[in-house]
């Protein structure tokens, strides 16, 4: 599998505490290599952009019907994290321009969810059973204070999830009143909706 070869990549260097930001640089660089490589020879070839962490990678194409053989294969390999967008990159003078590796790339990471404190994972053991109701499309869920973003691969699935939380939260806020909350929704590149929620005691 995918994971466990980049977990297992010969040649992968080590840094330590006072490591210069040349030499910091030079293994990062280094590394990526390798795991490029890796990367490029599980998706048949492909151009790939891995930096610092295999945990996250961009697979790169030129049409849309690569990017459904990259999404599948990625989906093969374990990854659910995955959504594409149109890459760039800037010229001198901090202008926009099309990335030569690919006029897609496909954005996989291998985390599902980031939850810090205990706010975050109450928030989620009590959205459990919307979120068990839209797992399919779920891609990412981040979680700090009162701060969440729900990322999911299909609008209808945003927008139902997003229905689901505001019916849960005014009722609760009817009952208790303690609470107030804003909810808004946003499209990231071309297969990404992202629900932003933000939760404020009243």
């Amino acid at each position: 599998m995918l994971k466990q070869a980049l977990e297992t990549a010969n040649g992968i260097k080590r840094y330590g505490r006072g490591v210069s930001r040349e030499e910091l640089d030079r293994i990062s660089e280094h590394n990526s290599t390798i795991y490029e490589k890796i990367i490029s020879q599980a998706f048949g070839g492909a151009k790939s952009s891995c930096h610092i962490s295999y945990a996250s990678f961009w697979v790169y194409a030129d049409t849309l019907s690569e990017v459904g053989i990259i999404k599948r294969k990625a989906g093969e390999y374990g990854y659910t994290n995955v959504k594409t967008i149109l890459p760039h990159t800037t010229d001198s003078n901090g202008l926009k321009q099309a990335d030569p590796n690919g006029a897609y790339a496909v954005v996989i990471d291998e985390s599902n969810a980031l939850l810090i404190g205990d706010v975050a994972n109450s928030l989620v053991k009590i959205l459990k059973p919307v979120l068990d109701s839209v797992n399919d499309n779920l891609l990412h869920i981040y979680g700090h204070m009162g701060r969440f973003t729900f990322k999911f691969n299909e609008h209808d699935a945003s927008e139902l999830f997003s229905a689901c939380v505001s019916k849960i939260l005014n009722a609760f806020k009817e009952e208790h009143g303690v609470m107030e909350y804003q909810i808004s929704a946003v499209q990231e590149g071309l297969d990404c909706w992202s629900v932003s929620l933000n939760l404020q005691a009243s």
